[in-house]
């Protein structure tokens, strides 16, 4: 039996860095999650997180009791007129 779970999508609040680093984190450290130009350590990832505007630019998925299973960061360059 497969149980599926639906997730809301929202805007990030500054509250949500401190459970997207400990998610982050985590998945870090599987190389089946590892994103390649994220940090490895919470630090890197703080300080990358902080480059790219937190939370301004990032929408998380969270459960019917508000907590962070996802998480979608734009890095926005208007100069340029993109967004990675």
């Amino acid at each position: 039996m497969t149980i599926w779970t639906m997730y809301q999508i929202r805007p990030a609040r500054a509250a949500d860095l401190d459970p997207v680093l400990t998610l982050l984190h985590r998945l870090q450290a599987l190389p089946e999650h590892h994103i390649g130009y994220h940090g490895e350590t919470r630090d890197e990832l703080a300080d990358e997180f902080t480059e790219l505007n937190w939370p301004a630019a990032a929408v998380v998925a969270v459960d019917d009791s508000d907590r962070v299973h996802g998480v979608l960061v734009a890095d926005v360059d208007p100069s340029l007129g993109r967004v990675w």
